[in-house]
């Protein structure tokens, strides 16, 4: 049985009393604009129909009593103190909230969820903006959404991943029904309506698991910064990275030209996607989520065998529209772009393949856009 908001309140219950406050939280799925949020990119994400749920109330105690529901875990949670986990993002969370907080600050916590951890869908993301909102709801801080949006990049940056905004502002601002398109220049957005009639986002998680602090994920954002670097000392007028033209590559070489050329290549699909996600041009959108693949692959290097499989076989079925991994990389998912009617047949012939080529029980699901933070009461 699925997990759902009112497992965690039943615990809650049962080990704390009556919850102050209960809140579903999303995750995100990124349509197309992968690796460019942090190079000032495009992207067009949506919050998906899969959540963390959280039920707490505030505590005597000296600690912070936070209890995993997914993992029958418990942890005493002291925000000076360093932890490993999920306790490294709440302590996290607790920390840069520490001076916002009059007197005592701990709380009781019971989270799980049905949202997957380590599928690059924004686990960790959804979990530091959930709890954000949840202290600022019991300590009644009244932050802004921009507010939870820069302390969430803090606690996770100050975990070791070098990221951009958009799982965070995704998770935070997403609305049903509609993809975001975010300029990750100036933040700003435009809510893109779409219907995909017979078709439907299907997300493939490889089961690899990935921690992005531990990956070659930070080595890209450095490569792409000195790159950058390298552009400006010959090119004055390029302020940023939003202004590096395809003509500007010609000034690197080797990995860092590999590097910048998906991500303006990128940020121009993007925009193209956009267009025919308003207009309902499947079939090409689909090949633009192709090419997202096949250069996140081959210039920026972030897929792996299991990413590629996938990918492979879901772009050679006449049904699927296109199929690209999804996140970070090194793992993670893969999204594709289906036929309703179609989708478990594959998805099975898929998942039996998945076993015999790296013995791992594919786990796969429909996405579908909805809201950001959801406050149930």
């Amino acid at each position: 049985m699925e997990m759902t908001l009112e497992h965690c309140v039943d615990l809650f219950n049962n080990k704390f009393g009556v919850p102050a406050v209960q809140l579903s939280v999303p995750g995100r799925a990124n349509i197309i604009g992968e690796h460019t949020d942090y190079n000032q990119g495009f992207v067009l994400p949506f919050a998906i129909d899969k959540y963390i749920f959280f039920a707490a109330s505030k505590s005597d105690e000296i600690s912070s009593q936070i209890y995993s529901l997914n993992l029958d875990q418990s942890v005493s949670i002291d925000p000076d103190k360093r932890y490993e986990g999920f306790a490294k993002f709440m302590a996290g969370c607790l920390k840069v909230l520490g001076e916002n907080i009059e007197g005592d600050q701990s709380v009781n916590v019971v989270f799980g969820g049905n949202l997957p951890i380590g599928a690059g869908i924004s686990s960790s993301s959804a979990l530091c903006c959930g709890f954000l909102e949840v202290l600022s709801r019991l300590f009644e801080l009244n932050l802004s959404a921009e507010e939870i949006l820069k302390l969430a990049i803090s606690v996770e940056r100050g975990a070791g991943v070098e990221g951009g905004i958009m799982d965070q502002f995704t998770i935070i601002n997403a609305k049903e029904n509609r993809a975001i398109l975010l300029d990750c220049l100036d933040d700003s957005i435009k809510y893109v309506p779409f219907d995909l009639k017979e078709y439907s986002f299907v997300i493939f998680d490889t089961k690899v698991a990935h921690n992005l602090a531990d990956t070659a994920y930070n080595d890209r954002v450095k490569t792409c910064r000195s790159a950058l670097q390298r552009i400006q000392a010959v090119e004055k007028s390029v302020a940023n990275f939003r202004a590096i033209k395809r003509n500007h590559l010609q000034l690197l070489e080797g990995k860092e030209r590999e590097r910048i050329e998906h991500v303006v290549n990128e940020n121009e699909r993007v925009l193209v996607a956009v267009d025919l996600l308003e207009s309902g041009d499947v079939q090409s959108l689909g090949k633009l989520i192709n090419q997202s693949h096949a250069s996140l692959r081959d210039l920026y290097e972030v897929s792996c065998n299991e990413l590629d499989f996938i990918a492979a076989f879901l772009q050679g079925k006449a049904s699927v529209a296109g199929a690209r991994m999804m996140g970070g990389g090194f793992g993670g998912s893969v999204i594709a772009l289906m036929r309703k009617d179609n989708l478990e047949s594959i998805a099975k012939e898929l998942a039996l393949k998945y076993k015999a080529a790296f013995n791992i029980q594919l786990r796969y699901f429909r996405v579908n856009p909805s809201d950001g933070i959801i406050e149930r009461r």
